[in-house]
């Protein structure tokens, strides 16, 4: 007899991950389909980060450093802040992980939005943490509803800005409210992995630095396209980060990721060019689905959402069989990854051709 897994990793659902071009082709025999369906930059490394990573690959005979301290001095640098206010590690969803491991459990409670990213309710399942989940309105959080939420058990609250899947944001005021109104009742979590599409300058990092409650997570997945190589990081008050970091896996962040990381921030001319494309292209495709009478939500993102409700799931149906992967939310909406100026204009036309064909139902 085998030793039985604990019972809330027996009650957990495996996170969903978008579907693949591989299993479009396997399930329904389209070919090189457009994968739109998990945020991912559409551009290809940058020259410099191909160099650093073959440069990487010549030792990866030996470990890398146990804490990316390379990395973690080079965005205390750009950041104006001191290493010890910063730990990296396996994407920021993989810091967020480390810190549920060191502040939630059975005893505490957890407040999030919904819909909102999915590993926040993972986090709270797998350690046993009560969780209450507040419901958007008019597709955005409200930060009054979150704060109302919050209990005296309460240890975490989290909020990703902008929001993913929406793509709303709550702007910086609201934000000030948010950590106002949990100063001295739990840690705020500020997730900030779209951060860089966003027109408004964030002030989340200068808040976090002086405030104790405060951990800004960002990513080098979206906007810097380091997706495969699954490097991020948090910034807070160093007595947090010390405890999450210590649950840290050793060598977390690997060789080719902390210079892959390093190379994009010292090349941000570059990468802000490719947001601002990206960015773009955004308002172009969200101006012909609104041209084409699809309600499109404004983005502060690198995607699009359609809150089309119980029609998303059968849309996105229809558009893998054309060769466009996207993102249903059942009952929720479709949220549409920005890529290529072609696969955007493919996934534009495949959704005109399935309001043709079924015209007189109603989507929207």
């Amino acid at each position: 007899m085998t030793t039985s897994p604990v019972a809330a990793v027996v009650a957990m659902r495996a996170y969903r991950a978008g579907r693949s071009p591989r299993i479009v082709q396997q399930e329904l025999g389209v070919a090189d389909a457009d994968r739109l369906a998990s945020n991912e930059s559409p551009y290809g490394p940058l020259p410099s980060v191909i160099e650093a990573l073959s440069k990487a690959t010549e030792s990866v005979n030996r470990y890398p450093g146990v804490r990316a301290v390379d990395l973690i001095s080079e965005i205390a640098r750009q950041h104006n802040i001191d290493v010890e206010n910063v730990i990296a590690g396996p994407g920021s969803a993989g810091v967020l992980w480390q810190l549920a491991t060191a502040y939630l459990g059975a005893d505490r409670h957890m407040v999030s939005p919904t819909p909102s990213f999915e590993g926040y309710p993972l986090i709270a399942q797998l350690t046993g943490t009560r969780l209450t989940q507040v419901s958007l309105r008019d597709h955005t959080v409200h930060v009054s509803d979150l704060l109302d939420a919050i209990a005296d058990d309460t240890a975490l609250a989290v909020i990703a800005e902008p929001n993913n899947p929406t793509g709303t944001a709550v702007g910086s005021d609201a934000l000030e409210d948010l950590i106002a109104g949990t100063r001295d009742r739990c840690l705020l979590v500020i997730d900030e992995a779209y951060v860089e599409f966003q027109a408004e300058t964030s002030r989340s990092i200068e808040r976090a630095m002086a405030e104790d409650h405060v951990v800004v997570l960002r990513t080098f997945s979206k906007a810097f396209g380091l997706a495969a190589l699954r490097v991020g990081y948090a910034v807070g008050n160093s007595d947090v980060l010390s405890y999450i970091d210590r649950v840290a896996a050793p060598f977390s962040v690997t060789a080719h990721a902390e210079a892959a990381a390093i190379a994009s921030l010292n090349h941000s001319v570059e990468l802000a060019k490719r947001v601002g494309n990206t960015v773009a292209e955004r308002e172009r495709v969200a101006d012909a689905l609104r041209r084409d009478g699809w309600e499109c939500l404004d983005s502060h993102t690198n995607f699009v959402f359609l809150p089309i409700s119980d029609s998303a799931t059968d849309i996105a149906a229809a558009l893998e069989r054309v060769g466009v992967i996207t993102r249903p939310i059942a009952g929720i909406g479709l949220r549409v990854t920005i890529g290529s100026p072609q696969e955007n204009d493919r996934f534009l036309a495949g959704l005109t051709a399935i309001a043709v064909a079924r015209a007189g139902l109603v989507f929207h």
